[in-house]
C-alpha cells in the first residue's frame, strides 16, 4: 500500500534533489516516526542479509524478481504516474506486491526485504527523471514495505513447523494478512502524524484499492509457484500483472471522469445521469422523489476574507457533511461553485423536508479552522412521479427558484417549491 503524494506533505511536480527532501516541512513527531521506521527497516534487513548465507538458487531468484520488477516498472511508469495524479489524498495500491510477496515465499527474509530496496531505488530514479515528488516519502514507503515483508516472512518461518497442504496454505493466508495490516498500519500512522486529519477514515483505502492489493498478493503467490516449480514460465505473470494494472487505470480514469476533483462528489454530468435514472424509476413506480439544491451562504465573502485555501476547506467539509448525513444510495453532487445537489427517492414531502433541514443544521454545526461558522440555504422540489421521465431539469428549476426565495428571505433557511420558507 502506498500513500498518495499529498498525504505525506509531498507536492506534485517538484524536484527530488537531496537538498529538497523537505523533511523540515513536516511536524517533528512525523519526522521522528519516519526516521524510526527507516532505521528499523535498514537495521533488520542489513543484519539478516549479513547473517544469511544465500544459495545459488536464492541469488538466481533474487535477480529474476529484480529483473521482472524493474522491467515492468519501466514499462508501466506512465500509467503509474497517471494513477498518482488521479488518486485522492489517501492510500492506494500498486503492483509491486506481486514481486515482493513472491520473494517472501521463495527466499530468506533478508533477501526478500532487500528486493524492496531495489524496487524503490528504481522509483527514486523515476521520480528524479520526471522531477516529481519528495525522496523522504519514497524512502519511508520503502521502509514500511520492508518491515511488512519481514513480518510476513516471520509468520511463514513460524509456520514452517506445520505440515500438510492445508496448514501450509493457512500459514500463507496469515502471512498475507500480516503483510497487509503491518504495511497499512505503518503508512497510515505516518500520514496521520504528518497531516493530523480530524479523522482517520478519509485516509483509509477504498474497497477498490484493497481489492487491487489482494489481487497483487494472489499474483505474488502464483509467481512464487512458478519460481519454485516452472521457473521458465515466470515471465507469463507479466501479462496478468499488465492486465490487472490496465484495469485499475481504466477504473481510475472512469472515476475521475465522473467525480469532482475537489470534493470527491459526483460532478454535474454524472449526477444528472444518475438523477435521470432515479426520476425514470420513480415515474414507473409512482414513487415520490425530491431534489435539493444546497448553497453555502456568503461563500464569496469567505473567499475574499479568508482566502481561497480556506474556501476550498469549506467546500470539502460541506461535501463530507452532506455525504455523511445522507443514506448510502442517495446521490449528492457538486453543481459548480458553492452549490450542491441531492436527489432523494421514496420520501414523502414531510420526510424530504426533514432531511433537508437536517442537512442545513449539520452544515451550520461545522467548524472550520480559521473561518467563521458556515451556514447553507436549501431549495427543495418534490414530485410524485408526475415529472417527465428522464428529465431532471423541471425539478432542478423548481428547486433553484425555491433556493432563491430561501436566500432572499435571510439565508440559512429551507424553502420548498410551492410551500414557502421554513
Amino acid at each position: 500500500m502506498v500513500p498518495h503524494p499529498t498525504a505525506l506533505g509531498e507536492s506534485l511536480g517538484r524536484g527530488t534533489s537531496v537538498r529538497r527532501w523537505g523533511l523540515r516541512s513536516i511536524p517533528v513527531s512525523a519526522r521522528a516516526f519516519l526516521l524510526l521506521v527507516e532505521c528499523c527497516a535498514l537495521g533488520l534487513t542489513t543484519g539478516l542479509v549479513l547473517a544469511e548465507q544465500p544459495s545459488r538458487t536464492t541469488l538466481i531468484r533474487f535477480v529474476a524478481l529484480a529483473a521482472l520488477t524493474i522491467g515492468y516498472g519501466e514499462l508501466a511508469v506512465r500509467s503509474e504516474r497517471m494513477k498518482r495524479y488521479l488518486g485522492s489524498d489517501k492510500v492506494f495500491a500498486n503492483p509491486m506486491s506481486v514481486w515482493s510477496f513472491a520473494a517472501v515465499l521463495t527466499m530468506p527474509a533478508g533477501w526478500a526485504a532487500a528486493l524492496i530496496a531495489v524496487q524503490y531505488g528504481q522509483v527514486m530514479l523515476q521520480r528524479r527523471r520526471d522531477k516529481s515528488g519528495r525522496p523522504y516519502r519514497v524512502v519511508f514507503t520503502a521502509a514500511a514495505a520492508m518491515i511488512a515483508q519481514l513480518a510476513g516472512a516471520a509468520v511463514l518461518g513460524a509456520g514452517g513447523v506445520l505440515h500438510g497442504p492445508v496448514m501450509s496454505s493457512l500459514a500463507v493466508l496469515v502471512a498475507v494478512v500480516v503483510f497487509t495490516v503491518v504495511n497499512l498500519g505503518i503508512v497510515l500512522t505516518g500520514i496521520w502524524l504528518t497531516a493530523r486529519p480530524p479523522s482517520i477514515r478519509p485516509m483509509l483505502p477504498d474497497l477498490d484499492a484493497l481489492g487491487y492489493e489482494l489481487a497483487t498478493l494472489v499474483l505474488g503467490i502464483a509467481t512464487a509457484q512458478f519460481l519454485l516449480h516452472t521457473a521458465a514460465l515466470t515471465p507469463v505473470i507479466l501479462l496478468l500483472v499488465a492486465y490487472l494494472h490496465r484495469s485499475s487505470v481504466v477504473k481510475a480514469l472512469h472515476h475521475a471522469a465522473r467525480t469532482d476533483a475537489k470534493t470527491g462528489l459526483l460532478n454535474t454530468t454524472a449526477w444528472v445521469e444518475h438523477a435521470n435514472g432515479v426520476l425514470s424509476r420513480s415515474e414507473r413506480n409512482g414513487a415520490p422523489v425530491a431534489v435539493l439544491v444546497v448553497d453555502i451562504d456568503h461563500f464569496k465573502s469567505i473567499n475574499d476574507t479568508y482566502g481561497h485555501l480556506i474556501g476550498d476547506q469549506v467546500l470539502i467539509a460541506v461535501a463530507a457533511c452532506l455525504r455523511h448525513e445522507l443514506r448510502g444510495h442517495d446521490s449528492v453532487g457538486r453543481f459548480g461553485g458553492d452549490e450542491f445537489v441531492v436527489i432523494l427517492d421514496e420520501l414523502d414531502l414531510a420526510r424530504a423536508e426533514s432531511v433537508a433541514n437536517r442537512l442545513r443544521t449539520a452544515v451550520g454545526s461545522l467548524r472550520i479552522a480559521g473561518c467563521e461558522p458556515v451556514t447553507a440555504s436549501v431549495g427543495l422540489a418534490h414530485a410524485y412521479g408526475d415529472c417527465e421521465p428522464g428529465d431532471i431539469k423541471q425539478l432542478l428549476q423548481r428547486a433553484d427558484v425555491a433556493l432563491y426565495l430561501a436566500k432572499s428571505s435571510g439565508r440559512n433557511r429551507l424553502c420548498t417549491a410551492g410551500s414557502g420558507v421554513s
